[in-house]
């Protein structure tokens, strides 16, 4: 009895130190994000995973006494309170202007109000040749108007718009800065232990992006609308012109880092453009553009559908819905087991001292479950950790590495499994055990037969050796 308790408390220590790796601890934390997907779903508000308000006024002080630009801007974009998040930003630009990038952060204030448009100003004062200051200037325009977008004849009469999206469209480059407050947010979370892969995915998952339909709409403005003017009144060249703005605008939109979201929206527009100028392009007599455009838009189409997961029979996977239903299975038993053994323990030991003289079979079977549920426990969490180490190994390299940074939708695809927002169709993985079944049935079968026959030819034998013996 004595060596059976050693090893059941063997087994208890063994499980308890899992709790003490980070990684293991991580793994908990996968319910409370689909928690909170669930709710973003559903519109409703959830705090779990958020700073609570009490540490960020802490940081916010300590960073004003040592004027600490990142912390303040890094304050900035996760307080709730418009004119607050503003104040910290503007007190963080004044001690470091380069992270005036910090404003697009904050355009859920109030896209019609002066708030809007002093963003759209201060990302045109950090970057000039960046189309996003632009764009949010033509934001805050479109929503202080009033008429409805989806009538051309109405968009094109907007000038102070168009003239907005002129300078968009025209800028060499379109960058919404993910990576820029990926680095601080990293950063920041890491040196004050607070980074962890709910708090990070769900901040990555929330980075702002500008207006996509203000961009699509514009678009097809150039095409459907102003090129056709053009065309009509004999100018092909202008507009072709117009043409080439809104495909070069969707490839610009696919060459910096940025959400998933924002490569669809720039192969959309690129394909807009294209549409309109192969027929152009023909009837200027430049045939071979024509066909190297014709050519690409196939190719341009298949990598579309591939990152909405269509119509690729190798986007449909099992892989991220089995570990997710694993985790939770795994989670479970653990919680289930370390009950059982804290509950197992605590009377065992309990009756030492509460009469001691009585041990029925409720001791007896507690007696069991002190013994052998640590061994279960032990199992159980190393199954978990073992499940979902991969998922902590990839989130430890990403807060570490360093270089060039573009697929943002590798990092919320890669540090935990959630297959409600991994694009592809999510197989269902049935019962595994299926199969097994059949075939473990069968050598049962197997077993029970020779056992019988065995037994059989035992009892058979068992009279002829006892009349051997009497002879």
């Amino acid at each position: 009895m004595r060596r059976t308790r050693f090893m059941s408390l063997c087994f208890a220590v063994l499980a308890t130190a899992f709790f003490a790796v980070p990684a293991f601890r991580q793994a908990f934390e996968l319910p409370m994000t689909f928690v909170l997907l669930r709710g973003a779903f559903e519109g409703e508000e959830r705090n779990i995973g958020r700073l609570p308000k009490a540490k960020l006024d802490e940081w916010t002080r300590q960073a004003e006494r040592e004027r600490d630009a990142k912390t303040l801007a890094f304050v900035a974009m996760r307080t709730r309170n418009g004119a607050e998040a503003f104040r910290l930003a503007d007190e963080a630009t004044a001690i470091d202007p380069s992270l005036n990038w910090t404003y697009f952060s904050l355009a859920w204030v109030n896209r019609s109000g002066p708030e809007a448009l002093k963003i759209a100003q201060k990302l045109q004062a950090l970057d000039s040749k960046n189309a996003l200051g632009y764009l949010q200037e033509a934001e805050y325009l479109r929503a202080n108007a009033k008429l409805d977008w989806l009538i051309l004849e109405q968009r094109e009469k907007q000038t102070e718009w168009r003239a907005a999206m002129e300078k968009a469209f025209a800028a060499p480059r379109f960058h919404s800065y993910n990576v820029e407050r990926f680095q601080l947010e990293r950063e920041i979370l890491t040196a004050r232990g607070e980074a962890t892969p709910l708090r990070m995915l769900l901040s990555v998952a929330s980075y702002p992006i500008p207006n996509l339909l203000n961009i699509r709409q514009y678009g097809e403005l150039l095409t459907r609308k102003v090129g056709k003017d053009f065309e009509q009144a004999g100018k092909p060249d202008d507009a072709i012109a117009q043409y080439w703005a809104v495909a070069h605008f969707g490839e610009r939109m696919q060459m910096e880092p940025g959400s998933l979201i924002e490569q669809l929206i720039g192969i959309a527009v690129q394909q807009i453009g294209y549409k309109a100028l192969i027929p152009a392009l023909e009837k200027k007599g430049q045939g071979e553009a024509a066909k190297t455009l014709a050519s690409i838009m196939p190719e341009q189409e298949g990598r579309l559908n591939q990152l909405r997961g269509r119509n690729d029979i190798f986007s449909s996977s099992a892989n991220y819905t089995w570990t997710a239903f694993l985790i939770y299975v795994l989670e479970s038993t653990v919680v289930l087991f370390a009950a059982i053994t804290v509950i197992a323990f605590l009377y065992v030991n309990a009756k030492i001292w509460v009469r001691p003289e009585r041990k029925g079979r409720l001791y007896g079977f507690m007696t069991v479950l002190e013994n052998y549920v640590p061994i279960l426990l032990f199992v159980a969490c190393a199954g978990l950790y073992l499940t979902y180490y991969p998922y902590a190994a990839n989130f430890e390299h990403y807060m570490t590495a360093t270089g060039g940074m573009r697929d943002f939708e590798a990092f919320i695809r890669n540090i935990m499994p959630l297959p409600q927002i991994i694009v592809g169709q999510q197989l269902s993985f049935g019962n595994p055990l299926v199969p097994y079944v059949w075939y473990a049935l069968g050598g049962l079968a197997v077993v029970a037969a020779i056992a019988w026959l065995t037994r059989g030819s035992a009892q058979s034998s068992e009279p002829k050796a006892m009349a051997a013996g009497q002879d």
